[in-house]
């Protein structure tokens, strides 16, 4: 899966696949540009570019909630930028959102396992 991409040499326009459609987008492109401040202070080299499957190219993304959110956590340029306060209030309620959500039985779930017992 590509992350960031320049479709084409000479455009003006820069595609980031990495957030979901259910993001916050004004989030998004706050941590967007605050990565990209990040880059740009701290002299980040970007990886040279990937034709091809990407798959083993670069590194992983967090795989679920809890690790995207412990990963934000630890992030201390992205903390720094966006602020602590506005990060610690946004993992909170989050884990209290993902704690909920796994707290609920599906209609699914009742309908698979009822069969079974």
């Amino acid at each position: 899966m590509t992350s960031i991409r320049v479709p084409t040499h000479g455009t003006t326009r820069v595609e980031n696949r990495i957030p979901s459609a259910d993001a916050n987008p004004y989030l998004v492109i706050a941590s967007t540009l605050a990565a990209a401040i990040d880059g740009i202070e701290t002299e980040i080299e970007p990886p040279a570019p990937v034709s091809g499957d990407p798959e083993n190219a670069s590194p992983r993304l967090p795989r679920t909630p809890h690790q995207a959110l412990d990963a934000l956590e630890a992030d201390e340029a992205l903390t720094g930028i966006l602020g602590e306060s506005l990060v610690s209030e946004y993992v909170r309620q989050k884990r209290q959102e993902i704690d909920a959500f796994y707290d609920v039985t599906t209609e699914w779930e009742r309908r698979q396992y009822v069969e079974m017992f």
